[in-house]
This record gives structure tokens, C-alpha cells and sequence, in this order.
């Protein structure tokens, strides 16, 4: 992310599109699976916030509501932490040799332990989100399943990178990655069970 570049979480959506596409390495994909989560927690809330005048438990559904407005301020949060993580790791790759490149090393090595913090913390919230978008598919308003569902599929997919980028920055034996991942599944698993309950039989037609 260069000086000139906004925040990513204070600019238009094509503004953002627009930064991600520049010639430059960030805002990259954990900013952007950041985004993604974040806009799905929203779908989310717009879910439950139709739930809750009409559903048997509208104190339940209002307390999802809450928790997911939370999550979709964390992963927005998250996108602009993990650019920022991405910029000081290609600052520490600049870090002069001249002492046999041990300062630099060092540098590095610091930088790559923040970096994993931002899509570690994402994996865990994005799977949170696929099961309250599970949650929603199943007692939230029938007419806002598909919406809901795509809570659960955005996420998802948000988890699965998020897991991806923790493994590039850790090392086998790290619990992280094997938590990431578990995360990534769970929110896959969530997502499948939102499609199976959402999707139309064979021939039928969407009311």
C-alpha cells in the first residue's frame, strides 16, 4: 500500500476495487477476504434484522444481530490491519545487508509474525459468520434464505483464504495453522449445510 492510498475501509467500493488492482502488492487478497467477510456478516445482520419482528425468538435473532454487526466491524478492521501488516513486511525487506544482512532478518522475522495475526483472527471470525449465516437460512425469514446464505458461502470462502495465508507465514508444527484450517472447514461445512437448505428441488421454481 503506498502514501497515496486511502484507507481500505474508507473508500468506495470501486475505489477499493480500483487499489486492489494498482501495481502494487497491497491491499492484496487478505484485505480483500477481509472485505468479503465483512460485507457477508452484513448480509447477516440484514437477515436478522428482517428475523426479528416475526421469528418465535426474536430476543435470540436480536442478539445474532448484535454479534454479527460486531464481526462486520472486526473483519473491515481486519482488511485495513492485514494491509498494513503486508506494507511493513515489504519494508523490512528493504532493511539494508551491510552487517551480513542479520539485522534485516530480524526485521523480517518480526514483520511475518504480525502478518499472520490479521488472517489468523479472520479465519475465526469468518467462520463465526458462516454459522450465524447458517443459523439465519434455517429460523430467519424464508424470503431472506438466499441472502443468508450468501452470508455463509462469503464467508466461507473469506475463512478458506485467510487459512491459506495463515500457512505461508507459520511454520508446520504452529497450532494457528492447524486452527486456521479447522476454521476454514467449519465454515465450509456451515456453507454446505446453508446451500442444501436453501436450494430449490430439481424444477422448481424460485417464488
Amino acid at each position: 500500500m503506498t502514501a497515496s492510498h486511502d484507507s481500505v475501509i474508507a473508500v468506495s467500493v470501486s475505489a477499493f476495487a480500483e487499489m486492489v488492482s494498482d501495481h502494487t502488492p497491497a491491499p492484496g487478497g487478505g484485505a480483500v477476504a477481509g472485505v468479503v467477510a465483512g460485507f457477508a456478516a452484513a448480509l447477516a445482520a440484514m437477515a436478522a434484522r428482517f428475523a426479528i419482528p416475526t421469528a418465535t425468538d426474536s430476543a435470540g435473532h436480536a442478539i445474532l444481530l448484535d454479534r454479527v454487526e460486531e464481526l462486520r466491524i472486526r473483519c473491515c478492521s481486519l482488511a485495513e490491519a492485514d494491509t498494513h501488516a503486508y506494507a511493513e513486511f515489504a519494508t523490512a525487506r528493504l532493511t539494508p545487508t551491510a552487517d551480513g544482512g542479520e539485522l534485516r532478518r530480524q526485521a523480517m522475522a518480526v514483520a511475518k509474525a504480525a502478518a499472520v495475526i490479521p488472517p489468523f483472527n479472520l479465519a475465526e471470525a469468518a467462520r463465526e459468520i458462516a454459522e450465524i449465516g447458517l443459523e439465519l437460512v434455517n429460523s430467519g425469514s424464508p424470503h431472506l434464505r438466499p441472502d443468508a446464505y450468501a452470508a455463509a458461502a462469503f464467508a466461507s470462502a473469506a475463512a478458506s483464504v485467510a487459512a491459506i495465508l495463515v500457512s505461508v507465514n507459520v511454520s508446520a508444527d504452529d497450532i494457528r495453522l492447524s486452527q486456521a484450517h479447522a476454521h476454514a472447514a467449519a465454515a465450509a461445512h456451515a456453507a454446505n449445510r446453508a446451500a442444501g437448505a436453501v436450494r430449490p428441488p430439481v424444477g422448481a421454481i424460485w417464488a
